[in-house]
């Protein structure tokens, strides 16, 4: 499964790709800690007032939200679907029906996210920042969504998978959040994925506008839990105070003094076909390149515009297949959303290609010229590819590499089931260090990883970053 929920076919030799053209030349409260416990214990309780105050409001308004409500049954029935339907609707088929084109996007300093939430007052650091530092920091995202949601009892058996659980039950989507949090993430993923606008009202007979709604929702459940988070931390904070005690060893915990940044997860086109196309890049139903190039953007432009306006600090797209979709993606970002920052990261084919085919060097050719563009790499991806990968593109770009692949275990198509060995602890802290070395500076974990793995991976990153203090 993806970290959505979709079955992910990590046998890439067996999948009959279909390579396409290569292109020619062509940062909610971020709320550090004070130096010192003293000086910042006013601050602390601010968050704690701030918390307090919320907690009453966000009770009665979660559910609230102008997003229709389905039951599991209800999402499986027929009735909830376009009765005629055949083959998908092609993106701009769906945007036609919208009676009002996406609002502007608001002009801010580059890479400072552009929205607000009453829920996340604007970071005072920047992972733009974090990742130029001159002393590597690294940064821990969080794990797979659907595992987790599973854990909890959320059916995930939809073509929506976990993206219905934002209309079925949001609240286990904000205790994963949280979960992630306390594991050591610095960023969480929103359950925006599978919730592309097409398919949204494709699948549910929802309005543009109440797919938006859906989008929007996902950002805010991941604004609550780092709220949340971070008044735990405060009120740990001010007992420890208070009894005169050593600060917890949460507290010790470099990462817990950093900024907790949300990433908007945009999925790629091939997820909304659900056929497993995003692992080939193959989608038959769109012209050839370049004329699919503005489909392309169609379907993710009002994903994108709502997931700004929503208050992400970066965009994650993730799991690309394919050159032309990396294409329209860039495009579409520089001409349209030139605010926001975003991270790459793509399902391969082999350790030298992405999925449709086309060679890693050309897709870091594509990538390396952007600002917006943070970091680059792979996810959804099995472990033995995805460090040969990793060193291959740091010869490529000077960028900070993104990765989080999958737990180790592999998906069969035929039996519907994940077979062989999880990568545990031990073996999964070795390999976090041969990431690290590789150049990978955002670490986290895809397709059946959990807040335990991603615990683990930040307790070893922490090690390697403090050990690197006390050198002379």
């Amino acid at each position: 499964m993806t970290r959505t929920g979709q079955p992910c076919l990590t046998r890439l030799n067996e999948i009959n790709c279909s390579c396409l053209p290569v292109l020619c030349d062509n940062g909610k409260p971020n709320l550090a800690f004070a130096d010192s416990l003293s000086e910042g214990l006013g601050f602390l309780g601010g968050i704690v007032e701030f918390g307090e105050g919320r907690a009453k409001e966000r009770q009665e308004t979660r559910d609230k939200v102008s997003v229709p409500h389905f039951s599991n049954a209800e999402l499986h029935q027929p009735t909830k679907l376009y009765p005629n339907i055949k083959t998908p609707i092609l993106p701009t088929q769906i945007m036609t029906a919208a009676t009002q084109p996406p609002a502007p996007s608001p002009t801010v300093s580059p890479f400072q996210p552009s929205g607000h939430h009453p829920h996340a007052p604007l970071p005072t650091t920047t992972l733009s920042t974090l990742l130029s530092s001159p002393t590597p920091i690294p940064i821990i995202l969080d794990g797979a969504l659907a595992t987790h949601l599973e854990s909890l009892g959320a059916n995930i058996s939809t073509s929506l998978w976990s993206a219905s659980v934002l209309l079925t039950n949001s609240s286990l989507i904000y205790r994963t959040h949280l979960s992630y949090y306390r594991a050591g993430a610095s960023i969480a993923v929103t359950a925006s994925y599978q919730a592309s606008i097409p398919g949204l009202c494709e699948n549910l007979g929802l309005s543009v506008e109440e797919a938006e709604e859906v989008v929007r929702k996902s950002v805010e459940l991941a604004q609550e839990a780092r709220v949340d988070y971070l008044k735990e931390l405060a009120s740990e904070a001010a007992c420890d105070a208070r009894s005169r005690e050593e600060p917890s060893k949460q507290l010790q915990n470099q990462y817990q003094n950093r900024p907790l940044f949300i990433a908007g997860s945009i999925g790629p086109y091939g997820a909304y076909l659900a056929n497993g196309s995003e692992y080939t890049g193959h989608y038959p139903l769109l012209p050839p390149f370049p004329h699919s190039i503005p489909i392309l953007q169609d379907f993710h432009r009002r994903r994108i515009s709502t997931l700004i306006s929503a208050g992400v600090d970066i965009l994650a797209c993730e799991t690309l297949p394919s050159l032309p979709e990396t294409t329209a993606l860039v495009s579409l970002l520089q001409e349209e959303f030139p605010e926001i920052p975003a991270c790459f990261s793509f399902t391969l084919r082999d350790e030298s290609s992405i999925s449709d085919g086309t060679p890693l060097p050309s897709i870091v050719q594509l990538l390396n010229p952007v600002p917006q563009v943070l970091a680059i790499g792979v996810n959804c991806v099995p472990q033995s590819i995805a460090l040969p990968a990793l060193k291959t593109l740091s010869t490529l770009t000077h960028k900070p590499l993104i990765i989080y692949p999958n737990s180790g275990e592999a998906w069969d198509a035929e039996t519907r089931d994940w077979f062989g060995a999880r990568t545990e602890k031990r073996d999964l802290s070795e390999r976090c260090l041969e990431w690290w070395e590789a150049g990978a500076r955002i670490i986290g974990g895809c397709c059946r990883t959990t807040p335990e793995d991603i615990r683990v991976i930040a307790e070893t990153l922490r090690d390697v970053e403090s050990r690197k203090g006390e050198e002379p």
